[in-house]
């Protein structure tokens, strides 16, 4: 449990020091969805609105609802500035459960993650969302999001680098000899540890997946 605080602690460090600022003045911001019928539905960004993807299922949740979208119905989603326009330069904060499930924080502002008491914490202008630190398997910080293909989490020993080690984790698991729980060895989400996660990493190796 220490070695992973440090870890964590350590990544925080790296999004507190290296991620460039955006906060913006302005408080107009919009997550808007685009389903592939067509129809457009937008989020007060005010509203702070989070993404999570698990079995198929696209979420929304804010702070007055929570819309669920079939993955297959969802052409595409950004966000948007006063004029409809989308905003560039907005960073996202994935974060990878152990549980399957990737969630996603849009944030225009730099954020602070803190990882005290167990808790792994995300807060800025916009969120204030906390996590039991032992369900993120990992996080990262990307400009881009895309909800059909979700970011793996390949690293499954935690040293930052994908490599044959991480291949080593997963056998580990399927041999019985790690518990699963303490890893995040499910790479592709799918609730078993099999060969699937082995070729997932396979792929993120040979710059197939990221």
């Amino acid at each position: 449990m220490k070695h992973f605080h440090k870890l964590l602690a350590a990544l925080a460090l790296i999004v507190a020091t290296v991620l460039p600022s955006h906060a913006d003045d302005s408080k107009n911001y919009r997550l808007a969805m685009y389903t592939v019928d067509g129809t457009r539905t937008a989020y007060a960004f005010d509203d702070h609105p989070r993404l999570t993807i698990r079995d198929n299922t696209f979420t929304v949740t804010t702070e007055v609802e929570k819309k669920d979208y079939a993955l297959a119905d969802l052409r595409r989603f950004l966000l948007e500035g006063s004029e409809d326009d989308a905003v560039e330069n907005v960073y996202w904060l994935v974060i990878h459960l152990r549980d399957g499930a990737f969630e996603g924080i849009p944030f225009t502002d730099r954020p602070t993650i803190i990882i005290k008491d167990d808790k792994f914490s995300v807060k800025c202008e916009a969120y204030n969302v906390d996590y039991a630190a032992t369900n993120v398997g990992s996080f990262r910080v990307t400009d881009h999001f895309d909800a059909e293909s979700p970011d793996v989490n390949a690293d499954t020993n935690g040293d930052g680098t994908v490599d044959v080690a991480d291949i080593a984790t997963v056998i580990s698991v399927m041999a019985g000899e790690t518990d699963s729980s303490s890893v995040p060895a499910d790479v592709n989400g799918d609730g078993t540890v099999d060969v699937a996660d082995i070729s997932t990493i396979i792929s993120v190796m040979a710059g197939n997946a990221k």
